[in-house]
């Protein structure tokens, strides 16, 4: 008896067909999986590996570096304000310590004493004004500096030493580059 319905599936030449087709594909997939890879790391154009992410981490490690800057200087402001003033001494209640800082959550910090003493000008602060430092992994040293008047931010990159000093005068603008401070009234600022 004939089977008439029944057709043959595939010829001898069309078997192997199919799993080259399949092994191109996956090979095709494989290095399109690659480029997209390389590009979404930013390694498409501009380097490959760590150093095409080294300026993302950096910037993460600023901004980590600044909130601790800022939160500090928020606390040692109002500590200044409710305890009717404020000294080298009472830093330490605040976490802020007179050495350098070695880390992002290591504040390090210095009190000025007013320009003239018993002026007035200091009002409900106590003092003439305070300088917070804070060392980035980026290895740049952020600072603050305010009084009862302004508030100025700066950076120092490539920082051998990330310490505090007393300023008895309003910072003055400008950049910053290794072993000077770059200074900005009002917010951090904008490097890289």
């Amino acid at each position: 008896m004939r089977d008439i319905g029944r057709r043959p599936l595939s010829s001898e030449g069309e078997a192997g067909f199919g799993l080259t087709a399949v092994v191109i594909s996956l090979l095709i997939v494989a290095l399109l999986s690659i480029g997209a890879l390389k590009a979404f790391a930013g390694g498409a154009g501009a380097g490959t590996g760590p150093q095409a992410l080294s300026p993302t981490v950096d910037e993460a490690y600023d901004v980590q570096a600044q909130s601790t800057l800022s939160n500090t200087m928020q606390n040692v402001r109002d500590g200044a304000v409710s305890n009717g003033g404020l000294s080298v001494a009472d830093l330490a209640q605040y976490g802020v310590m007179p050495g350098p800082s070695g880390s992002s959550s290591a504040v390090s910090g210095a009190v000025a004493g007013p320009a003239v003493a018993g002026d007035g000008a200091d009002g409900p602060l106590g003092f003439g004004s305070v300088t917070l430092a804070v060392d980035s992994k980026s290895g740049t040293c952020w600072f603050a500096w305010f009084s009862t008047s302004a508030t100025w931010y700066g950076y120092q990159p490539d920082a051998t030493s990330c310490q505090a000093t007393s300023l008895a005068t309003t910072p003055m603008a400008g950049s910053g580059s290794p072993g000077m401070i770059g200074w900005q009234q009002g917010s951090f600022p904008i490097i890289g």
